[in-house]
């Protein structure tokens, strides 16, 4: 499509986002368009899906003289989000205001797979599945990644095949040498964004977790390794490589054991939910999951709350220096440790106090997250509704097409 035809069509979307349904005069009175124009940008976003029109006649054709058919949005348009995790991949489909209308998970190893997009998209024809949901209605996809991540570049480090345990987890996989949104893209026939899943998770709780109405945001994620959301002003920051928020890199032992990253001593090594385990296996049974460790800290067992106070204590001093450089609202840490976080919060606030100028500590919002295993899938719906993603009109595949993308391999 000639970037005059797009550049029409998405001011023709967002004036419709803002206003009552209009006339294709009356938008291009707005628009200072002439109605030629509009009327062929329009044909295509009926085409696909984008607008509906009706009259003030219960839908009836208008007859000469009678008022003309007026355009507005499309009733409702879905996100298929998939999230691809350290140890399981899971997919969903999500209204633009973060209401999960289905999800589905399953065990998956990043490593062990050179594709991503195909999985993933047979996960969420899995999801939607007998759950009464449209796939045409989906008018955008997110696909969230456990790495840091360059839009158009994958990652920024270099896959590092040679690599063995128990270093493996933490270096990118093969399939992230580039960026995956296309295959996406490709694979569902709408337009596809990726983002590092920490990012989603901080704007998943500005949109509708602990952080909501907040323009200034740190969100640390826990589980499994250390990152962190930024978001300042009300955008996400990357920064040059997509490497900002990458606290797990951040060196805390000098002569610590050595990191992916080329580093040694990262806190990613050192000081980790999975090192919390190992502190808690000689009091518990060696098989202790996370699922136990949330319960024993919901009943408020002394020596769980004790150990991962202490993870706070520890990350406590890079988040000082993170307050120092960002000066956020509020640090928000991830909540899938249900009560766990908040001991985490606790040792974080214990400490942050003694290392921040006190008109700092004092304005600034310590919390857990509230949305927990949901942040990620929220935050790619925010992700969507900010960006140009539901905007754009479609890939122009046609109906079948897009009918054959949901049913090829059911």
């Amino acid at each position: 499509m000639p970037d005059r035809t797009r550049a029409t069509t998405e001011r023709i979307v967002a004036e419709l986002e803002h206003a009552a349904p209009l006339t294709r005069r009356e938008l291009a009175t707005r628009l200072g368009l002439p109605v030629t124009t509009v009327t062929s940008a329009v044909e295509r976003l009926l085409l696909d899906g984008t607008l509906r029109e009706h009259t003030d006649e219960g839908g009836r054709t208008p007859s000469p003289g009678r008022p003309p058919r007026h355009l507005a949005l499309a009733a409702r348009q879905l996100v298929a989000v998939v999230v691809v995790g350290h140890r399981k991949l899971e997919a969903a489909v999500v209204t633009l205001d973060g209401v999960i209308e289905t999800r589905a998970a399953r065990p998956f190893d990043p490593h062990g797979t050179d594709d991503v997009v195909a999985p993933g998209v047979a996960l969420l024809r899995e999801a939607i599945d007998g759950s009464g949901l449209d796939p045409d209605e989906i008018g955008g996809a997110v696909i969230a990644l456990p790495r840091p991540y360059r839009a158009g570049a994958g990652s920024p480090w270099p896959a590092r095949p040679s690599v063995r345990e128990p270093l493996a987890p933490f270096v990118p996989p093969a399939w992230l040498a580039t960026d995956p949104a296309p295959a996406l893209a490709e694979a569902l026939g709408v337009h596809a964004i990726a983002e590092n899943d920490a990012n989603l998770a901080a704007l998943g709780e500005i949109a509708r977790g602990a952080a909501t109405g907040l323009d200034d945001v740190l969100y640390v994620d826990l589980v499994p390794g250390f990152g962190a959301g930024v978001v300042a002003g009300g955008e996400l920051v990357h920064g040059r490589l997509g490497f900002a928020g990458e606290l797990g890199h951040v060196q805390v032992d000098e002569h610590g054991p050595l990191c992916a990253c080329g580093n040694r001593g990262c806190l990613i090594r050192v000081a980790t939910v999975q090192h919390v385990f190992e502190q808690l296996r000689p009091t518990y049974p060696a098989s202790l999951t996370f699922e136990d460790v949330v319960g024993l800290a919901e009943a408020e067992d002394p020596d769980v709350h004790r150990v991962l106070a202490d993870l706070g204590r520890t990350l406590a001093p890079i988040l000082a220096t993170a307050c120092l450089v960002l000066d956020p609202q509020a640090i928000v840490v991830d909540g899938a440790l249900g009560a766990g976080s908040r001991a985490v919060v606790a040792g974080v606030r214990e400490r942050i106090e003694r290392a921040l100028p006190r008109r700092v500590f004092e304005e600034l919002q310590l919390v857990p997250g509230t949305l927990a295993d949901q942040a990620e899938l929220v935050g790619a719906a925010a992700l969507a509704a900010r960006s140009r993603l539901l905007r754009a009109p479609r890939r122009g595949l046609a109906a079948e097409s897009r009918a054959a993308a949901w049913s090829v391999g059911t």
